[in-house]
């Protein structure tokens, strides 16, 4: 028999977050919640194979595309895809440094990817549609290839963002079709 009068109020507080961690464990596990970097990732693989990335404009779209092609383990188009999705960018640059003279020293790069994952397969034919921002900032230097090559190297940073972004929210909507509109 158990006297909570005898236990050590330190004892008790480990106890109790003891509890606490399992039964939350428990609460996760019963309402379907499944995280994505876990130990299903090689099933959620096989489901972003038959994701077809449709044709992004301009060179940035084309790097997206093959970022985006890379994160879902396709080395080319599905041959029975379940789901398309569409992708289109704006970019955008601002100065953000501004000096005296009026010149600027500093500029930021701004990429919005609008994005829309359709059901091929489906009797339905749900869409999911979303948007993933990516913002990185690059010095202006007195030399113009610097200056190129910085904003280069930000593009880059951006395009990997926006392509994990991508990633994560289309298998979100992939394992939960709830979210897809009808």
């Amino acid at each position: 028999m158990l006297y909570i009068h005898k236990i050590k109020t330190r004892d008790f507080h480990t106890l109790f977050c003891l509890f606490l961690t399992v039964s939350a464990g428990w609460f996760t596990n019963g309402c379907g919640f499944v995280p994505i970097y876990g130990e299903s990732v090689k099933g959620d693989a096989r489901l972003l194979k038959v994701v077809e990335i449709n044709r992004i404009d301009d060179r940035i779209g084309q790097k997206l595309r093959t970022r985006l092609r890379h994160k879902f383990g396709q080395s080319g188009p599905p041959k029975k895809p379940r789901w398309a999705l569409t992708v289109s960018l704006t970019e955008s640059i601002r100065g953000l440094a501004v000096q005296r003279d009026a010149t600027t020293t500093r500029r930021e790069l701004g990429v919005t990817a609008k994005f829309t994952l359709e059901e091929l397969t489906s009797k339905r034919r749900g869409r999911f549609q979303g948007e993933a921002i990516s913002i990185n900032s690059f010095n202006e230097m007195k030399s113009e290839y610097a200056t190129l090559s910085a904003e280069n190297n930000a593009r880059t940073r951006a395009l990997q963002i926006l392509s994990d972004e991508i990633r994560s929210r289309v298998m979100l909507a992939i394992r939960n079709p709830t979210f897809f509109d009808k």
